[in-house]
Order: C-alpha cells, then structure tokens, then sequence
C-alpha cells in the first residue's frame, strides 16, 4: 500500500473551499469531481475540500467522474442523477433500471428476522412429490416419502397404524386434548412433528420420550397453560419449538437449557412476566419471539446465556419499564421489536451494548424521544418510530445513524430531520406530500374554486340584504348571521389555498413549522367556529319554520330582540367550541395542527390527544342538529300534505315546496352524513383512504356554505323583486325611473294574489297556496275549514310583510 499526494480538480460554478461548503449545505447543486492519480476512493471530504492525501490500494492511471448529492438527495447508483429523499421507494421508477425501487434499497427487514418469517412463517413443511415409503398407514392420510399427514381428519388420538420409522408428522387441526406419557416412544427417527391447531390442554411429563432426534416441534394454536418440567428438557437436538397461540401463563424457562434451540415461538399467549430466561448452554439460541403477552418489565437478569441472539421481539405487550442495563447480555442482536407497548421514557444508555443492532422498532409507544436516545448505534439500517409524536424532534437526535436507511414516522414532514436517509416513510398523508401542502392537482384547482364562490356569494348577500332598507326583517337578520358564519369558511379556505402557493415544492421544509404555527392555530379555529355556528343557525330556523308552518294560529311572536338574544347565544357558543382546544395542550395536543389544512376531524387518527372532545362535536352534536333540521322539514312536508288532502289542493306551487324541501334536506346530508360516517368508521378501525380527509376538508365540509347563500336568498322571488326595485331606483333615472314605478305599480297592485301563488323557498318559506273553496266533501267540518281560513289569512300577512318561517 503506497501513501501518495494525489491532485483534485474540482468542476463546479465555485472553486473555494468555502464556496464548495456554502453550496453543499444550500443542496442547490452537485458537484463533478475529477480525480488523477493512482487509484481513486470516493468521500465526501474531497467535496467540501478538507482532504488533501487519500491512501491508495493500487496503482495505476485512471481519472473517474464521481457526482455528490446535495444533502436530502440521494444518487442512482453509478449514475450522475440525484434524487429527493421523497422520490425513494415510492412505486414509481425515477432513476435508470428502475435503481429507486429495486429490493435491496426498498424492502428493509434487517437482521434474521426476514428469513425466519419466510421460512417458517406459514408452519408449512415441504417434501419432494415422491413415492410413500411406508407400505402400511392410516387410510386417512397422505404419504410422500417419509412424511405422513393427517392434517385436518378429526382424529381425537394418533392412529395406532403409523409407521414407526417415519421422519415427519404432519397432525394439525385435528381434535387431541392431551399427550400422555411415552405416546411418542416408538417414533425415534421422527425429526419434525407438528401438533399444531388441536385442542391439548395437557402434556404429561415424558410426554414426548424417545424423540431423540426431534428438530423442529409445532405446538402452536393449542389450549395449554402451562409447560412443566421436563417436557421439553429432554429433546437435546430441538432446534425449532414453536407454541404461539396458546394460554401459557408461565413457562419453566430451565426447560431450554439442555436444547440445541435455535427459536422459540411464544407469541400470542398470557406471559405476564419473564422470569430469569436461561438460553440453550450451547449458546445457539438467535430468535426469540414473546409478541402479543402481558410483559410489563425488562431486567437484564432476564436474558442470559444469550449471547447469539439476533432476533427479540416484544411488540403488543404492556412494557411501561425498562432497565438501563437491560439488554448487556445480549452482544449479538441485530432485530428489536418494542413497538406497541406502553413506553414513555428510555435510559439514554439503554441501547447502548447494542452495537450489532440493524433494525429497531419503537412504534406506537407514548414515548419521550431524548435526543441522545440513540448513541451507539452506528450499525443501525431501519428505524420505526411509527405513531410517535416528536414534539422535540431535532436533526441530531437523528444524525449520529449514520448507516441508516429507513426511517419511519408518524409524520412525513419528519423526514426532513432525517434529511442523509435515503428511504423515508410516510410520502405524504393523503392531504400532503413531500412537495406540495395540496398534493393532488385538482385539490389545489378545487379550493380556489370553492373559496371564491363561497366567499363571493356570501359577501354579495351579505351587502345586498344590508343596503336594501325593506329587507330588515326577523328573515333577514337570521340570514345575514347564516352568511357570516359562512364567509368565515370561505377566509379559512382562502387562507389553506395561500399556503399552499406559498409552500409550493417546498412544503416538507416548512410542514412542522406551519401546523405549528398560531396562523395554523386561527384558521382551524375559522373553521371550526364556521361549521358549528352556521348549524346551529339552521336549526334554529328549521325549529321557527316548523313551529310557524305547523301551529299557524299560535299567538306567539318572535321578536327581533329575542333572535338577536339567541344568535348572540349561538356566535358565543361557536366562539368557545373553536377556542376550547387552545386551553390545555396536555389535554388535546396539537388539536389543529394535525394536517397542513388544519381541521380537526383526526380521521387517520382517531385517538389522538383531544379525540374525545373532536368526537363529540362532529358525532354527537353534529349529528344531533342534523337530526334536529331533517324532522322539522320533514313534519313541516307532512303538515302541508295535510293540509292538501283537507283543501283537495294539487297546485304546482304545492310541488314546488316539496321539492324544495326535499333540496334542504338533501344538500345538508350531504355536507354532514359523510363527514359522520367516515368518522364512526374510524373509530371502528376501517381502512379509510389517505385522500377523503382532504376531499372532506376541502369540498364536501364547505359545500353547506356555498350553496346556503342560493338556497336561502338567491333563488327567493321576493328577494329577487325587491333588488331589482333598489338597483332601478338607485341607478335608473328619469324615464327609466319612472317606467320601474309603474311596473312596480302594477306588481304592487296584485302583490297579495302574487305573494299567495308564489311559493319563497326556502329562503321565505311559506306555506302553498290553498284554494279558495273549500271541498264540500270536508265542508261539515268546521273546526278544520275555520283553521285552514286562518292559515290563509297568515299567509296573507306573512307575504305582506315578509315574515319567513
């Protein structure tokens, strides 16, 4: 090995050192570097101009161009292409030969783990198709080779005709309740036998005698509770013993230590705790899975003899507790598995003896990251810390890994403080991706849409009820607040739409700071206070309407300073529902800032901080309303059907009411009926796609707010009338002034019989017209013609004097 000077020519727009720096930290090129000499070694140090003697193993002329990714991009192999960490993994080949999504870079298991699924995953046990060696067994079964299979026959006890010289047996599902002592006595070449998915509750002690040459042992899917002493004690060459799916309470962990075990299956069973676990002597065990128990502490008593082991795992147990020095007798571990449990905080030094150690999983633990959690381990490759919230997240709590290469969040905009991870999960959250706070391209084109007809169609009734002096009414003060509370989820969509322009190919740099931000904070609050106030508004004129419509000789009135009372009620109440979630941070979290649009409906996850309240505002109180609205319009049609069949009515305007109702109800379960649903789904634990959080944040929550200023002002005939009398006299003159009185004049001239064959919905809604005459049919029952001539007198007043129901 020669020590020799070697001379790089760096080919770039920048030749100092410190232009080299500034550019490699900026990631806004990548640098071509031409290296003369003897032989060549790739670093990074060449890049930023630190090194100037490199140590050569050859000799020899070469001059090699070599391309460095800026930071958070990653080369396509040998190719001059970078691509964003974002672009890895993600279904779609970006680089030549498709270098980006080919298994070695994408399927990322570490250790044995991956093997030992693969092979034993299924308990299946292969043979070659060949001959039966055995003239004489169980007409039940099927024989290939040595092997005999019984799987499945409903045998309650082993057949007394199997050959004693077979290799393997292959009895699952079928109905043992137990296995006496010496009932394997005579099967001494057996290798492989496999009992699993009966129903033994028992195994008498010798249970399994002179299995002497028993490798591989299939117990799992029984009813045991217990294994006692010197059940398996005995089988010296057991290398595979599996008993996952059981109800083992407990287990004499001694039993291993005259084995040859290589893995021991426990998953799926009632282990509460584990007492002092003594490996095989020979120090041959590597797997070890005690998934799915009730475990609740972790000492390194428990692990001893154990210095080859590779595989552990511990997922879905109720670990709250785990000693610094738990894992020091285990050298050798290359796959953690501890996600799921009930962690909250780890030793700093915890993982530390862990210096082999390729794959840890933490996910789904209520845990406290510390940003040193992770020194020493500098073998590490996959790192899962899925459903965690990081709320210190930092980029050195993550830059000392510096042989990882996936990592995986409970976030995707975690990954940029991960940015020298090539794979990192998730891409995106349905709503975001890396790229864009609006991922999907018709999102981005739909909520402009949605804003500006929201807010313009607001606004517009919002100012024309204001200047039109006649139009002060009880109606259209309850309009006017409905129209407020709408606009307000106009802004909120405006806001959202301007962030996403804002942050447009650069969200993932800006994500954690934007739904952290108080901006993020205040939209979600518009939102939430637009949605709960604009029902309740709606209910409230639902409830006025029915009782108008339904009971019409009522001698109660409302006032105008009564309605103010309540919608004052109503504004204060959606004022608190939005500022609750801002009280207490250890009580609901990042209420809002849980996605880049910042609504609340956790609908990726239900149980988040403040799932309670969140539940109760969108299933309870919502759903309520709705309910609420749809009975009112619902009796106020049944009301009038009513009043048609005592009246033999049949009129179009009659037709016409009932459609129009039946579009108020419809246009409310269409805003409210999916967003409910989908969240009772959730709760249920039912796939939901990633992308119908957005489509309900973005389009069909608002929908309510865009249509309500046409369904309740702009399709009303009255409103409509008199508009066109303030536009003609306010910017008509002279002639066209006077031709607008007259034709007003003459509408005024026949206003009553307009007003009671002109049906306002649902704006003004009043009741349709009824005829004049009575049927003679009904005409001997008084009380019913005296109360339908009183509901046309009302009418009568109500078109008059545009008191609305």
């Amino acid at each position: 090995m020669t020590l020799m000077r070697i001379q790089c020519r760096i080919h770039s727009t920048t030749t100092s050192k410190m232009n080299l720096r500034e550019a490699h930290t900026s990631g806004r090129s990548n640098y071509k570097r031409t290296v003369r000499g003897p032989y060549y070694i790739s670093h990074a140090w060449f890049a930023i101009g630190f090194i100037t003697f490199a140590t050569f193993f050859d000799q020899g002329t070469c001059s090699a161009d070599v391309f460095v990714c800026p930071l958070g991009k990653f080369s396509c192999g040998n190719q001059s292409v970078c691509l964003d960490q974002n672009r890895w993994c993600d279904g779609k080949s970006d680089c030549d030969a498709g270098y980006d999504e080919i298994h070695e870079n994408c399927q990322f298991t570490g250790g044995t783990y991956d093997t030992i699924v693969k092979i034993f995953g299924n308990d299946t046990i292969r043979t070659i198709n060949q001959s039966c060696h055995f003239s004489n067994y169980p007409s039940l079964c099927e024989c290939k080779e040595a092997v005999i299979s019984c799987k499945e026959k409903g045998f309650t006890r082993l057949p007394v005709d199997l050959p004693s010289n077979l290799t393997r047996l292959i009895f699952k599902g079928n109905l043992l309740k137990e296995i006496r002592s010496h009932a394997f006595q005579r099967f001494s070449r057996m290798t492989v036998l496999h009992l699993g998915g009966n129903k033994i509750e028992r195994i008498d002690n010798g249970g399994f005698y002179g299995l002497d040459r028993l490798e591989k042992l299939f117990l799992q899917g029984n009813n045991l509770t217990t294994i006692e002493t010197g059940t398996i004690g005995r089988l010296h060459k057991l290398e595979w013993l599996w008993l996952s799916e059981n109800k083992l309470q407990s287990i004499a962990m001694d039993e291993f230590k005259y084995t040859n075990l290589i893995t021991i299956n426990l998953k799926w069973n009632k282990l509460t705790q584990v007492e002092t676990m003594v490996g095989p002597a020979n120090g041959n065990l590597a797997v070890l899975f005690l998934d799915n128990n009730k475990i609740q502490r972790l000492y390194s008593t428990q692990f001893r003899s154990m210095q080859n082991l590779q595989t552990l795992t511990l997922s879905y147990n109720d670990i709250s507790y785990i000693a610094e020095d738990a894992f020091k007798n285990l050298p050798s571990l290359t796959d953690l598995d501890l996600a799921w449990n009930k962690l909250t905080r780890l030793h700093r030094k915890v993982f530390e003896p862990l210096t082999e150690l390729q794959l840890l999983d933490l996910s789904g633990n209520p845990i406290i990251l510390q940003v040193n959690g992770f020194s020493g381990l500098q073998k590490l490759e996959v790192l899962k810390l899925g459903a965690i919230s990081i709320d210190n997240i930092q980029i050195k709590m993550f830059s000392s890994l510096q042989s990882l290469k996936f990592i995986e969040f409970k976030d995707f905009h975690y990954c940029s403080y991960a940015p020298h991870v090539r794979s990192c999960d998730p891409k995106g959250d349905g709503i975001s991706s890396f790229n864009n706070l609006l991922d999907n391209p018709v999102l981005r084109i739909s909520i402009w849409i949605v804003a500006c007809f929201t807010c313009a169609g607001n606004l517009a009734v919002l100012i024309s009820r204001t200047l039109i002096k006649t139009d002060l009414n009880l109606h259209s003060i309850v309009i006017r607040n409905l129209c407020a509370a709408d606009l307000l989820m106009g802004i909120y969509l405006v806001i959202v739409a301007a962030q996403d322009v804002r942050f447009r190919e650069t969200y993932n740099s800006h994500a954690y700071e934007w739904m952290s931000s108080h901006l993020c904070q205040v939209t979600g609050v518009l939102a939430m206070i637009s949605c709960e106030v604009s029902i309740l508004i709606l209910v409230f004129m639902s409830v006025e309407r029915y009782a108008t419509i339904s009971f019409p000789y009522r001698t109660f009135r409302m006032s105008s300073k009564l309605a103010w009372i309540i919608l004052c009620s109503l504004w204060v109440t959606g004022l608190l529902i939005g500022i609750i979630p801002l009280t207490s941070e250890n009580a609901f979290g990042k209420f809002y800032g849980s996605n880049g649009v910042c609504f609340p409906l956790h609908i990726h996850d239900p149980y988040l901080k403040g799932w309670e309240y969140s539940a109760f505002i969108f299933i309870v109180l919502n759903f309520t309303s709705v309910a609420v609205i749809v009975f009112c319009y619902v009796a106020m049609l049944c009301s009038i059907y009513k009043t048609q069949r005592l009246t033999e009515s049949t009129c179009a305007q009659e037709r016409s009411f009932a459609k129009r109702i039946l579009v108020i109800i419809l246009s409310d379960l269409m805003c409210w009926v999916p967003l409910i649903t989908i969240k009772l789904m959730a709760f249920g634990s039912i796939r939901i796609s990633d992308s119908m959080y957005a489509w309900l944040a973005i389009f069909i929550l608002p929908i309510n707010s865009a249509i309500n200023p046409i369904l309740y002002t702009l399709t009303i005939v009255s409103f409509r009338r008199k508009f066109l009398q303030f536009w003609r006299r306010k910017y008509r003159s002279g002639k066209t002034k006077h031709c607008s009185r007259f034709q007003m004049g003459r509408l005024g001239s026949s206003s009553l019989s307009s007003a009671t064959n002109t049906f306002n919905l649902p704006g003004d809604i009043s009741p349709p017209t009824f005829r004049t005459q009575l049927n003679p049919s009904i005409s001997s029952e008084d009380e019913s013609a005296e109360n339908i001539g009183k509901l046309q007198n009302l009418l009568a007043e109500s078109n008059d004097q545009e008191h609305t129901v």
